[in-house]
Protein backbone atom coordinates (compact mmCIF):
# COMPACT_ATOMS: atom_id res chain seq x y z
CA UNK A 1 0.00 0.00 0.00
CA UNK A 2 1.12 3.47 -0.70
CA UNK A 3 1.45 5.93 2.10
CA UNK A 4 -1.50 8.02 0.84
CA UNK A 5 -3.74 4.97 0.53
CA UNK A 6 -2.80 3.80 4.02
CA UNK A 7 -3.65 7.22 5.48
CA UNK A 8 -6.99 7.27 3.61
CA UNK A 9 -7.94 3.79 4.84
CA UNK A 10 -6.91 4.67 8.41
CA UNK A 11 -8.87 7.92 8.35
CA UNK A 12 -11.96 6.17 6.93
CA UNK A 13 -11.69 3.47 9.61
CA UNK A 14 -11.43 6.08 12.34
CA UNK A 15 -14.47 7.97 11.05
CA UNK A 16 -16.45 4.74 10.80
CA UNK A 17 -15.48 3.74 14.34
CA UNK A 18 -16.55 7.11 15.75
CA UNK A 19 -19.85 6.94 13.86
CA UNK A 20 -20.62 3.45 15.13
CA UNK A 21 -20.19 4.48 18.77
CA UNK A 22 -21.39 8.09 18.68
CA UNK A 23 -24.52 7.98 16.53
CA UNK A 24 -26.49 5.58 18.76
CA UNK A 25 -25.70 7.75 21.80
CA UNK A 26 -27.05 10.84 20.03
CA UNK A 27 -30.38 9.07 19.53
CA UNK A 28 -30.83 8.40 23.27
CA UNK A 29 -31.50 11.93 24.37
CA UNK A 30 -35.04 11.88 25.73
CA UNK A 31 -36.87 9.88 28.36
CA UNK A 32 -39.16 8.55 25.62
CA UNK A 33 -36.18 7.30 23.61
CA UNK A 34 -34.84 5.46 26.65
CA UNK A 35 -38.27 4.03 27.44
CA UNK A 36 -38.63 2.60 23.93
CA UNK A 37 -35.11 1.19 24.11
CA UNK A 38 -36.13 -0.48 27.39
CA UNK A 39 -39.22 -1.95 25.73
CA UNK A 40 -37.16 -3.28 22.82
CA UNK A 41 -34.73 -4.93 25.23
CA UNK A 42 -37.65 -6.34 27.24
CA UNK A 43 -39.03 -7.89 24.04
CA UNK A 44 -35.63 -9.55 23.52
CA UNK A 45 -35.76 -10.92 27.10
CA UNK A 46 -32.76 -8.75 28.05
CA UNK A 47 -34.22 -7.65 31.35
CA UNK A 48 -31.03 -6.38 33.04
CA UNK A 49 -30.30 -4.12 30.06
CA UNK A 50 -33.94 -3.08 29.88
CA UNK A 51 -33.83 -1.97 33.51
CA UNK A 52 -30.80 0.19 32.75
CA UNK A 53 -32.69 1.88 29.91
CA UNK A 54 -35.72 2.45 32.17
CA UNK A 55 -33.39 3.95 34.80
CA UNK A 56 -32.17 6.44 32.19
CA UNK A 57 -35.77 7.32 31.29
CA UNK A 58 -36.68 7.80 34.95
CA UNK A 59 -33.59 9.95 35.55
CA UNK A 60 -34.62 12.23 32.69
CA UNK A 61 -38.32 12.23 33.58
CA UNK A 62 -39.21 10.99 37.08
CA UNK A 63 -42.90 11.23 36.12
CA UNK A 64 -42.62 8.64 33.35
CA UNK A 65 -45.02 6.08 34.82
CA UNK A 66 -44.47 3.66 31.93
CA UNK A 67 -40.74 3.51 32.62
CA UNK A 68 -41.39 2.97 36.35
CA UNK A 69 -43.82 0.18 35.50
CA UNK A 70 -41.45 -1.42 32.99
CA UNK A 71 -38.66 -1.49 35.53
CA UNK A 72 -40.91 -3.04 38.16
CA UNK A 73 -42.08 -5.74 35.74
CA UNK A 74 -38.52 -6.57 34.71
CA UNK A 75 -37.35 -6.77 38.31
CA UNK A 76 -40.15 -9.24 38.97
CA UNK A 77 -39.26 -11.29 35.90
CA UNK A 78 -35.70 -11.55 37.18
CA UNK A 79 -37.01 -12.89 40.49
CA UNK A 80 -35.95 -9.73 42.35
CA UNK A 81 -39.27 -9.45 44.13
CA UNK A 82 -38.04 -7.39 47.08
CA UNK A 83 -36.43 -4.90 44.70
CA UNK A 84 -39.63 -4.78 42.63
CA UNK A 85 -41.72 -4.03 45.73
CA UNK A 86 -39.23 -1.39 46.91
CA UNK A 87 -39.31 0.14 43.43
CA UNK A 88 -43.10 0.25 43.42
CA UNK A 89 -42.98 1.89 46.86
CA UNK A 90 -40.77 4.61 45.38
CA UNK A 91 -43.32 5.03 42.61
CA UNK A 92 -46.11 5.54 45.16
CA UNK A 93 -44.07 8.25 46.88
CA UNK A 94 -43.47 9.94 43.52
CA UNK A 95 -47.17 9.84 42.66
CA UNK A 96 -48.10 11.40 46.02
CA UNK A 97 -45.52 14.13 45.43
CA UNK A 98 -46.98 14.90 41.98
CA UNK A 99 -50.45 15.36 43.48
CA UNK A 100 -49.40 18.12 45.87
CA UNK A 101 -50.97 21.50 45.06
CA UNK A 102 -49.01 23.40 42.47
CA UNK A 103 -47.42 20.31 40.95
CA UNK A 104 -48.88 19.01 37.75
CA UNK A 105 -47.63 16.24 35.48
CA UNK A 106 -45.60 17.39 32.50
Amino acid sequence: MTNTRLISVSLFSLILLVAVFAIPAWGQTSATDWYFKGMALYNLNKYEESIQAYDQAIALNPRDAEAWNGKGVDLGLLGKYDDALRHLGELQISIRHMRKPGLTPE
